[in-house]
């Protein structure tokens, strides 16, 4: 996997827990139609968008928020 999708993984897991890897190599696959191991800096603003919008549908808007203020950071 790239570093930038390591970075993202690591923060994303503190929220989504064991089923973060699942998760965010769909995002990324359905949304940004890559590989997960492609993912890259430049992905940042495409992937924050999505993940924002699943994510706070089952763990809550504020949750949602603080991950992608972390994630915008990367």
């Amino acid at each position: 996997m790239s570093d930038f999708y390591d970075k993202v993984y690591h923060e994303c897991e503190k929220v989504l827990g064991e089923k973060t890897r699942d998760f965010l190599d769909r995002q990324i696959k359905g949304h940004l139609k890559i590989q997960p191991q492609d993912l890259q800096p430049e992905n940042k603003d495409v992937l924050i968008k999505w993940l924002k919008i699943s994510i706070s549908l089952f763990k809550g808007r504020e949750k949602s928020e603080e991950l992608m203020k972390t994630l915008k950071e990367l």
